[in-house]
């Protein structure tokens, strides 16, 4: 089901149409696509921005985000792994 629903979103993406490159990025940000996927979603979510969907850079503007926290995470668990040792 998941690869027909995607397939659906890649023949509408292919008129240009913003918003289902937006939505395909949710389906792979979400894992609705299948897998969930932040390096596909984050394509899909650009490819909209540039085609002018503002949901899209917001969207976008997450995974920044939350790859930004993630790195932090791993610094500080790492820092505290080096004061244990």
């Amino acid at each position: 089901m998941a690869k027909l629903i995607t397939d659906i979103y890649l023949n509408l993406i292919e008129d240009g149409d913003a918003e289902p490159m937006n939505d395909l990025g949710a389906l792979y940000y979400t894992g609705r696509a299948g897998e969930q996927d932040y390096e596909k979603a984050a394509y899909y979510y650009d490819m909209a921005d540039k085609a002018g969907n503002r949901q899209a850079t917001e969207n976008l503007g997450y995974i920044i985000m939350q790859l930004h926290i993630t790195v932090i995470l791993l610094v500080q668990q790492r820092i505290l792994w080096l004061l244990e040792t």
